[in-house]
């Protein structure tokens, strides 16, 4: 019995063998499908260990329009109120670990700042696919308020137009996070290698550009549904929560330049249609919107914020209209024999709109890169 135990686990492990021998030959095979070896090359290594630093800034800018007067005194008409919330730069550090550009990644926050970032890529000469998980904490921000307001001396006078820009406080912080799922084709594969320049999988010997074509999936949660934030939540027009559903496609132009033997500066451009826009909106009733709506005027210190309180008043869905972002991307890599070093930056646009309510999303970050080949 013991004998045939050894056997069977020998079996299963020359299995497991096997399997992973298999992936590994198709992987290889589709790495070098169709290239052109005097303008790509496969490295014999196939593993690559990158250790990796990360700069990122997100800007959320919101913006909502509501009847001032109802709130304000003094105040005419409508009142746009635009919450901008931008991050400082964080820093994060991780490790990236792939087979012939297959591989995933992970990288956290260096210091105070609050983030995480997941990244899983695959590749072949003709394809990459990407998916990044993102999420940080905004809690300080500016608000633009601006409107038109009445001369209380003389009821006959034009309202004056005001606007007040003014740092904001929150003691609960807007919980922003990001899902995104991008894909781009390349028509030139045998001669443009797009992992060249961003997963290091084959290196680019001679200068090519390529046609490409893209997808790309994204998903935003933008929560600031708290206690705390009454105020800011009736600023929104009751909305405390935005969930977005974006589906886009589009097609633009790749280059890689390799002005001498090792060094790759790689140019992405890609506008995307946004075919598919969907909208969710949390919305949300308060002691401090009770309060705001009557008839009584009323002073500050009647309701401390520690004394605020929400709840769910209703959720909506809805599809927005077709939108136009930008997709754009820039990498430099130097190339040794086994060492590589790199230094790429990416731009992400991403904007909603909902009744009265609109917004879009800025995200860059830039990334250093040295990696060795195994």
């Amino acid at each position: 019995m013991l004998m045939l135990s050894i056997a069977a686990q020998a079996q299963t492990v020359r299995g497991s063998v096997g399997i992973i021998g298999k992936v590994g030959h198709w992987i290889d095979a589709a790495t070098g499908k169709g290239i052109d070896s005097s303008y790509i090359e496969v490295p014999e290594r196939p593993w690559q260990v990158i250790a990796k630093g990360i700069a990122n800034q997100s800007d959320l800018h919101m913006k909502s329009t509501f009847d001032g007067s109802q709130m304000y005194q003094g105040v005419v008409g409508d009142v746009t109120v635009e919450p901008r919330i931008r991050t400082a730069i964080s820093r994060s550090a991780g490790l990236w670990v792939g087979y012939r550009g297959w591989g995933i990644g992970y990288s956290a926050s260096i210091g105070s700042n609050k983030g995480v970032d997941w990244d899983i890529e695959t590749a072949s000469a003709s394809y990459y696919v990407k998916l990044r998980l993102h999420s940080f904490e905004g809690g300080d921000f500016e608000t633009r308020m601006s409107g038109y307001m009445a001369d209380p001396e003389d009821e006959t006078a034009t309202p004056e137009p005001f606007e007040v820009i003014q740092p904001l406080y929150l003691s609960s912080p807007v919980k922003i996070k990001t899902q995104l799922l991008e894909g781009v084709y390349i028509f030139n594969s045998s001669r443009f290698s797009y992992t060249a320049a961003y997963d290091q999988s084959v290196i680019q010997r001679r200068s090519a550009g390529s046609l490409a074509a893209g997808l790309r999936y994204f998903h935003s949660d933008y929560d600031y549904a708290h206690d705390s934030n009454a105020d800011l939540i009736l600023n929104m027009n009751d909305i405390g929560r935005i969930n977005t559903w974006q589906l886009s496609i589009g097609a633009g132009y790749a280059y890689n330049w390799v002005p001498i033997k090792g060094l790759l500066v790689s140019v992405l451009a890609m506008p995307m249609v946004t075919a598919y826009n969907h909208i969710k909106t949390y919305s949300y009733d308060s002691n401090y919107r009770q309060m705001a709506l009557d008839e009584v005027v009323h002073s500050d210190d009647e309701l401390p914020h520690e004394a605020y309180r929400i709840s769910l008043m209703n959720t909506d869905s809805r599809n927005s209209r077709i939108m136009l972002n930008v997709n754009s991307r820039l990498s430099v890599t130097y190339n040794w024999s086994r060492w590589f070093v790199c230094a790429n930056g990416n731009f992400y646009h991403s904007r909603y709109h909902y009744e009265n309510n609109s917004g879009h999303l800025n995200d860059w970050n830039a990334m250093l890169r040295l990696g060795v080949r195994l």
